[in-house]
């Protein structure tokens, strides 16, 4: 819930309307009455600092999470998809960072952080996969 691009764009929403900041999502927000994880990091890639924040926060809540499932688990790898993960580099950057910044075991952590290359279908081919497999054709 709390690393979701509709939860970013909830929170961030609540921000702009507690703390009224100086930020170009204002436009946006005028303009089609809301915001989404699209604009936040276009405005964050833009060079706005708030609309970075938001983005840092949300991938600080996602290495928290894929800390724990890593040392829970110690999978060789996590993969990331769904809508947030088509920004590719500019989501699994600053995740990877809040990743290894977090990590707090005493062996070095081997688990890699990859983006899916199916995107936001993976989830869909997989599951006809495993039909596939168990079915056959």
């Amino acid at each position: 819930q709390y690393c979701s691009a509709k939860f970013m764009a909830d929170r961030t929403m609540a921000r702009m309307a507690a703390e009224k900041p100086q930020t170009a999502l204002n436009a946006i927000m005028e303009a089609k009455g809301t915001i989404d994880a699209k604009d936040i990091n276009e405005a964050r890639a833009g060079g706005d600092e708030f609309a970075a924040e938001a983005w840092d926060q949300t991938a600080r809540y996602l290495a928290i999470g894929c800390v724990s499932l890593a040392r829970i688990f110690d999978p060789d790898r996590i993969v990331l998809t769904g809508g947030m993960a088509k920004a590719g580099a500019d989501l699994v950057d600053p995740v990877r960072k809040h990743f290894a910044d977090l990590d707090w075991a005493m062996t070095e952590i081997k688990t890699q952080l990859a983006i899916a290359t199916l995107g936001s279908d993976a989830g869909a081919i997989g599951a006809a996969g495993v039909a596939w497999r168990r079915f056959g054709s």
